[in-house]
């Protein structure tokens, strides 16, 4: 007996492709929704609405101007004298430009949890490239020696390497114990198992359904070769797409009688709409910049994508130049160098409120001319024509100037006239 249980635990513990263990769906990259979908990167980019979210985020923010400023007694002003300006900025390597390299980092912290890429630095010390690692090659291990983080790296098709920590750029998505990323696809498993399940619920639907919908009885019984001779000629005649709409004619008395599955009386539609929502959400994308535009007016939309820049990307962008600067500079150079990407493109509203607002601005002495066509990418006025001029109402005047003023000149806001 004890034999007979130990072959039929092996049976019922055996794992297969058509029903994986835990470990081996692990060990294939693929994790198991709910509605019985094993989700995997590639069939969960099949979901378009989280194709959607992944390719906006990753594009946006591979768009985005990337500098590497020094700071200065005044302020701060851009370090192209360093390389690594020229790795985040332009060329992070010879194969690959800025929007390149960072629309795929970014596209596996969405997907994976987790964007790497190997640093490769001079004899300086300087980081010279930046080469990207898709995050599935890399298992993070403890050097047995010195305990410090390693990245073993298993390139499909390539011999196994190891990088040390410094060796390695590496910023994680949401974490609850900054070590450890959660797994976005772990975490949205049944939702996109829901959406996947929709969409191959909707393809079936119109590849193998009937567009009649319904049934057909006979006021007499029918013999086994007349049914089989009645539905093969049935399906040649009404079923499929082409077939859409026919009218259906009937013999014998037989009577039709029509089958409540619509698309819109089953909710198919309603649950794949619903799921596009629960994409948007997972990932905090607004819903018309990735084409529902139900919720959207003319007079919420412009806010709608502020709001893109402010919530979604800002965190991204600030763990990457956080990353940058504490995996890429030395101690020494964090302390006078930084990095920031510009949305000033991004965050623009429309034209007539930005030029009222520069107006402003120029008018109350904040910014010059030149800053201002900065800002709308335009050619910088010589200094001696006035570009670089802060100017003021007349009618204001520092606290500074008030207090040196004559007093019977005070007593009027400063107008010796008094007018």
């Amino acid at each position: 007996m004890k034999f007979l249980s130990k072959v039929k635990t092996f049976f019922k513990n055996l794992s297969t492709l058509a029903r994986p263990s835990p470990e081996l769906r692990s060990a294939l990259g693929a994790i198991l929704s709910k509605v019985g979908i094993h989700i995997n990167a590639k069939n969960a980019l099949q979901v378009t609405a989280v194709f959607a979210c992944v390719r906006l985020i990753s594009e946006s923010i591979a768009s985005l101007p990337l500098f590497l400023y020094r700071k200065t007694d005044t302020g701060k002003e851009k370090a192209t004298d360093l390389p690594l300006y020229g790795v985040l900025h332009d060329v992070p390597n010879p194969e690959t430009d800025s929007f390149q390299f960072w629309q795929a980092f970014v596209a596996n912290m969405l997907v994976y949890g987790r964007g790497y890429a190997e640093i490769v630095r001079n004899n300086a010390g300087q980081v010279v490239q930046l080469w990207n690692i898709t995050t599935p090659f890399v298992r993070v291990q403890r050097n047995s020696e010195t305990q410090e983080l390693e990245y073993v790296v298993t390139p499909s098709g390539a011999e196994q390497f190891t990088l040390r920590k410094d060796q390695i750029f590496r910023v994680d998505w949401f974490s609850m114990d900054a070590l450890n990323a959660f797994h976005p696809l772990e975490l949205a498993q049944n939702a996109i198992g829901l959406g996947e399940a929709a969409e191959e619920f909707a393809a079936d639907y119109f590849k193998n359904g009937t567009n009649a919908g319904g049934f057909i009885t006979y006021p007499e019984g029918m013999t086994d070769e007349q049914v089989e001779s009645f539905q093969k000629q049935f399906r040649g005649k009404y079923e499929g797409l082409s077939n859409s709409a026919r009218l259906i004619f009937l013999e014998q008395g037989s009577q039709f009688q029509k089958a409540s599955n619509t698309p819109e009386e089953s909710q198919m539609l309603e649950t794949r709409k619903f799921q596009v929502e629960e994409s948007a959400r997972f990932y905090n994308v607004p819903l018309h910049m990735i084409g529902d535009l139900d919720h959207a007016t003319f007079s919420n939309i412009e806010q709608m994508s502020l709001n893109f820049v402010i919530y979604t990307l800002r965190p991204y962008l600030v763990r990457i130049e956080r990353a940058i600067v504490a995996q890429l500079l030395t101690p020494l150079d964090q302390q006078a160098l930084y990095t920031k990407f510009s949305v000033d493109a991004l965050l623009r509203g429309s034209y007539l409120t930005r030029m009222q607002g520069y107006a402003q601005a120029r008018q109350n002495g904040w910014m010059n001319a030149n800053e201002i066509r900065d800002l709308e990418d335009m050619d910088s006025i010589p200094d001696e024509l006035g570009g670089n001029a802060y100017l003021a109402n007349s009618s204001l005047r520092s606290i500074a100037a008030l207090a040196a003023a004559p007093a019977e000149s005070t007593k009027s806001g400063g107008d010796k006239n008094g007018s």
